[in-house]
């Protein structure tokens, strides 16, 4: 495998450079330094390894800050430092099984971000979707596997985050979702890699589960932790606020998922970027506030989607590293700075697979165009998470300086 033969080729390098380092240091060349040190200006994947630096500092649980990043977007090396883990998403599962090993950007671009993240002490995890909500579910365990042990041959990932949208509507059962991981967690091992598994907030709770879909007993042994998806709790602002103070209480759903997953720093809790919600309504940020310290004292805060928030500044990233206390500098180098709103790589089709072309008219906007064509009731948000649209011939993402005449492509959802 490809983390083997790296690993092979880094041993016989550092033999050699430590013949050399021990004759320099007889010569006082070197000085000790037990401060980590960093590499600032070079993120070229072809420069060094892949692989994630040895002397980054070790990351406790509640310190995890998990950031999901679209790959069809380019700057993930302008991610605040702080930033612990990322979710590159998404390797897609196709209806017979098998997992793409391609993203929506080019293998150089993948490539690139990995190492660029490595090097700044981040875990880089390949987030592992289906098209539709049933793939993943429907698929043979085995294929699977193949298709994991390729992406891990072909990129130097440190894991994979599962993000299975089936339920009871669509072939969801517990035990399909147990012989999958299953299989994953026994291929995974010998690689020391990672299984992270994303799940809706009330999954663990016995009664309300059953609307939709129920985390099965056993699982919590199979993965590294659970990412806890920690909104979308209803459609009304009033009625979710009441869900997320009631979920932080001594016996809310957070306490139910320490318990079904025996160990409380198994479970993160997601919250989300500015129009990161497929359906409800943005987290406030006093409950982003309130759920990052509350996730501290579990598994640590991951962020749906960060990539959003790139083209503002990374305001919740940071609204999550200042609520946890200046964490920022214990163990990743700085960013680098991103001068102009990066572009999307390569068009969305994957996930929008009819997209409606449209040629803008006076007055329009990216929110009233998506209101229209995919025929909402009221007005709707341009989101890369629910209903949006590109500029057709440079890829912009909901741009806000449409002019008339211009060409966009309208996506009406994910799925």
């Amino acid at each position: 495998m490809k983390r083997v033969r790296v690993l092979e080729r880094v041993v016989g390098v550092i033999v050699f450079i430590g013949v050399v380092c021990g004759i320099l240091a007889l010569c006082g060349v070197f000085k000790k330094s037990v401060t980590p040190t960093f590499d600032e200006d070079s993120n070229n994947a072809t420069n060094a390894t892949t692989l994630r630096p040895a002397n980054c500092s070790a990351i406790a649980p509640g310190k995890r800050l998990i950031a999901y990043w679209n790959s069809e977007m380019s700057g993930c090396e302008s991610l605040p430092a702080g930033v612990t883990h990322v979710v590159f998403s998404s390797a897609l599962v196709a209806s017979d099984g098998t997992v793409g090993t391609t993203f929506q950007s080019s293998d150089d671009a993948t490539n690139a971000c990995i190492a660029a993240l490595h090097k700044r002490c981040m875990y880089v995890f390949a987030g592992i979707r289906s098209s539709n909500t049933t793939d993943i579910i429907n698929a043979s365990p085995a294929v699977l596997v193949d298709g994991v042990t390729n992406l891990f041959n072909k990129f130097d990932f440190d894991g994979i985050a599962i993000h299975d949208e089936s339920d009871k509507t669509s072939n969801y059962t517990t035990d399909g979702a147990l012989a999958y991981m299953t299989a994953l967690s026994s291929a995974l091992q010998p690689l020391n890699a990672s299984l992270i598994y994303d799940a809706l907030m009330f999954e663990a709770d016995p009664v309300t589960c059953l609307e939709r879909k129920c985390f099965p007993a056993g699982m919590e042994a199979l993965v590294d932790w659970v990412n806890v998806y920690a909104f979308d709790a209803a459609k009304d602002e009033a009625d979710a606020a009441v869900i997320y103070s009631a979920a932080l209480s001594d016996n809310g759903i957070f306490s139910e998922w320490a318990t079904a997953m025996r160990n409380q720093t198994k479970v993160a809790l997601v919250v989300t970027s500015a129009g990161g919600a497929s359906w409800g309504p943005d987290l406030s940020n006093t409950t982003i506030a309130n759920l990052t310290k509350y996730a501290e004292t579990l598994g640590g805060t991951g962020i749906y989607t960060a990539s959003n928030d790139m083209y503002t500044d990374y305001p919740i990233i940071n609204l999550v590293l200042n609520t946890l206390d200046g964490f920022v500098s214990v163990h990743t180098a700085p960013p680098t700075q991103v001068p102009a709103p990066p572009k999307a790589t390569k068009a969305q089709t994957v996930f929008c697979h009819s997209g409606i072309s449209y040629s803008v008219k006076s007055g329009d906007t990216a929110f009233s165009i998506v209101t229209s064509i995919c025929k909402k009731t009221t007005k709707t948000k341009c989101s890369r998470d629910g209903i949006w649209l590109y500029r057709t011939n440079s890829l912009d993402l909901c741009p806000s300086d449409l002019a008339t005449g211009d060409k966009v492509t309208v996506c009406c959802g994910v799925n």
